[in-house]
């Protein structure tokens, strides 16, 4: 696990996806509470998470599942802890009021999201097809093979 990787990668998943979520309410409440907005307030979060989380898994480090559970859990467990630190704070409440449904079954979305992004990072590649020229060379090599006398 690297886990600088880990913390920037999570605090710019976590920024990113507080700002959408704070221009989401503005529209949702200037459009006259437009569900729409109120979609992509939900739905944002897990496609950060998606992004950012391929970007932690991506040098393909994380191969088995248990090498992706360990950061997974950290990163909701980061989230989880500083989203409900942030919301007490612009609420002006205690953290353990935002524990809840709602937040548990938001926090299983971005779980997985981080699941399939970890999933997509580590897939192998299929190799691609040679250059247009090597295919060219490769069939000239071919074909001047046939004419070759063998003994």
């Amino acid at each position: 696990m690297h886990i600088r990787r880990l913390l920037f990668l999570w605090l710019a998943s976590f920024i990113a996806s507080y700002a959408a979520n704070a221009v989401a309410v503005i529209a949702w409440t200037v459009l006259q509470f437009n569900d729409f907005f109120l979609l992509v307030g939900l739905l944002n979060a897990p496609f950060f998470y998606l992004l950012f989380g391929w970007l932690y898994f991506r040098p393909g480090f994380a191969r088995t599942l248990s090498q992706r559970i360990g950061p997974i859990l950290i990163w909701i467990a980061l989230d989880f802890a500083v989203g409900m630190a942030v919301f007490a704070l612009i609420d002006g409440s205690e953290p353990k009021d935002k524990l809840s449904t709602a937040s548990v079954l938001l926090e299983s979305g971005n779980f997985l999201a981080l699941l399939l992004a970890a999933y997509l990072a580590a897939k192998p590649r299929e190799p691609s097809a040679p250059p247009r020229r090597a295919r060219a060379s490769k069939a000239k090599d071919e074909a001047a093979d046939l004419f070759t006398p063998t003994a």
